[in-house]
């Protein structure tokens, strides 16, 4: 196979005109190494990662410092008894709170 390509890429000739031409269309053509999308492509990624920062910088004063303090329910110990029938450590009767 390689032999045959060979074979007829060394009967190919390029005339003058031939060249001429071809190097025109190829200037009209107006080839570039790069794709023209390329560019905007990166300018959105850096966009996109300055939307995130400028996001950050506004969520973040407003996440608290520390966790919230937890709370006893009120009444909890004295469902517990009423539901289950336990007497909860520390409870007062189901009558008390």
């Amino acid at each position: 196979m390689r032999e045959a390509y060979k074979d007829v890429m060394d009967r190919i000739e390029v005339t003058p005109e031939m060249q001429t031409r071809i190097l025109k269309a190829i200037r009209d053509a107006d080839i570039q190494g790069r794709s023209k999308r390329a560019v905007p492509m990166g300018r959105l990624a850096i966009a996109a990662c300055l939307a995130l920062l400028v996001a950050g910088a506004v969520a973040l004063p407003k996440l608290p410092a520390k966790p919230p303090e937890k709370r006893p329910v009120r009444g909890a110990k004295r469902d517990l008894e009423r539901h289950t029938g336990l007497v909860a450590p520390g409870a007062l009767s189901a009558g008390g709170l």
